[in-house]
C-alpha cells in the first residue's frame, strides 16, 4: 500500500494519463491525470496520511473536474460536427 502514499507515482500515472490524451480523445482522461496530480500535491503536503484517503480524494477529485470543467471545456473547444440534409426512405 505504499504505492498508493508516494506523491512520484501519483505524478507519473497523471502524467501517464495526460498523454493518453493524444491518443484518446475525449476529454475524460485527461482529467483523471489532473485528478493524480491534486492527489499528488495533497501527499507531499501532508494533507492525505492514508491510502484510503488518496483514493478517496482521487475519486472525488475526478468526478467533481469531469462534471464540472468538461462542459466548461466542451463549450469552447468543439469536435467536428456536421449537420446534412438526409432522404430516407420509409
Amino acid at each position: 500500500m505504499e504505492l498508493f502514499l508516494n506523491p512520484i507515482s501519483w505524478l507519473g500515472i497523471g502524467a501517464v494519463l495526460m498523454l493518453l490524451e493524444l491518443i484518446i480523445p475525449g476529454g475524460i482522461v485527461f482529467f483523471l491525470g489532473s485528478a493524480c496530480i491534486i492527489v499528488a500535491a495533497a501527499i507531499y503536503l501532508d494533507l492525505v496520511t492514508s491510502w484510503i484517503g488518496a483514493l478517496t480524494l482521487f475519486f472525488i477529485s475526478s468526478l467533481v473536474l469531469i462534471i464540472t470543467l468538461r462542459a466548461l471545456f466542451s463549450r469552447f473547444i468543439e469536435g467536428d460536427s456536421t449537420i446534412a440534409n438526409t432522404n430516407e426512405i420509409l
